[in-house]
C-alpha cells in the first residue's frame, strides 16, 4: 500500500512540475497537483509495512483459531496435544517436518504424522509496529469468502477491503454498492458483506470478516 502511495506522489510531482514550468504552464493547476502530491506523500510516510506473520496451530484436539505471534508458541501447543494422546512418548521422539515454500510444518512421532501442524499466515503489520515494549498483537481479522480464507489483518477495515476487492474482481465493470452488517459493540461476532450489483436488490454476497484472537504464548488453560 505504501509503495502505491509513493508512486502516485511521484507521478503527481512530475505533473505539477510540468504544469508549473513547462510550455503553456498553468500555475493554478500546478499548485493543485503539488498539493495533492503532498497528501499522497504524507499518507505513504505514515502507512505501516503491509505484512508480517502469525502461526496457526491446527489438528484434532486443538481449539479452532489457535493463532500465535511466535512460531515456538504454536509448536508448543501442538506438542502439548501430541503428548496428551501419547503419554509414553519422549520429547526426543517428536520431530518437525521441513515445509516447502509457505507449506505447513507437520509434527511427527517416530516419523509418523500426529495430525498436528503449524501454518504460517500473513497478517497486516499496522498494529504490531510500535515502540519497543508496546503491547503485543492480541486480535486479528480474517477475510473469507464462504469457508475460504482470503487473508488475515490487524484491522477489520483492511479485511473488509480485501473482501470488497475480491467481489469486484468477480464482477468486472459492474456498478457495486457495498455495506457491512454487524454490531461494532460485539467484538466476537463477524461482519457480513451485502451488496447491490448493477442496481439489483441488496443481498448477502458470501463474504465475512471474522475477529480472531492471537496469543503470544501457549496457555493450556485458555487453549483447550
Amino acid at each position: 500500500m505504501s509503495e502505491h502511495l509513493s508512486r502516485e506522489a511521484l507521478r503527481l510531482v512530475k505533473l505539477a512540475h510540468r504544469f508549473s514550468y513547462g510550455d503553456g504552464a498553468d500555475p493554478v493547476a500546478g499548485q493543485a497537483l503539488a498539493t495533492e502530491a503532498l497528501v499522497y506523500a504524507t499518507l505513504a510516510a505514515h502507512t505501516p509495512a503491509p505484512l508480517t506473520e502469525v502461526w496457526h496451530a491446527q489438528g484434532p484436539g486443538i481449539a479452532p483459531l489457535s493463532l500465535y505471534t511466535h512460531q515456538g508458541a504454536a509448536r508448543d501447543h501442538c506438542l502439548r496435544y501430541a503428548r496428551s494422546v501419547r503419554p509414553e512418548a519422549r520429547d526426543g521422539d517428536f520431530t518437525w517436518s521441513t515445509p516447502g515454500s509457505g507449506g505447513p510444518e507437520e509434527l511427527l512421532h517416530d516419523g509418523t504424522t500426529t495430525g498436528a501442524f503449524v501454518v504460517r499466515l500473513s497478517v497486516s503489520a499496522a498494529a504490531s509496529q510500535g515502540p519497543v515494549g508496546a503491547a503485543p498483537l492480541s486480535r486479528a481479522f480474517r477475510a473469507q469468502s464462504g469457508s475460504l480464507p482470503l487473508g488475515t489483518y490487524t484491522t477489520a477495515r483492511a479485511a473488509q477491503k480485501h473482501c470488497e476487492a475480491d467481489l469486484a474482481d468477480r464482477h468486472p465493470g459492474a456498478d457495486i454498492q457495498t455495506d457491512w452488517l454487524g454490531d461494532d459493540s460485539d467484538t466476537e461476532q463477524p461482519w457480513e458483506l451485502v451488496a447491490r450489483i448493477d442496481g439489483g436488490p441488496e443481498r448477502p454476497v458470501g463474504y465475512e470478516v471474522v475477529p480472531i484472537e492471537v496469543a503470544v504464548e501457549y496457555d493450556p488453560l485458555t487453549s483447550a
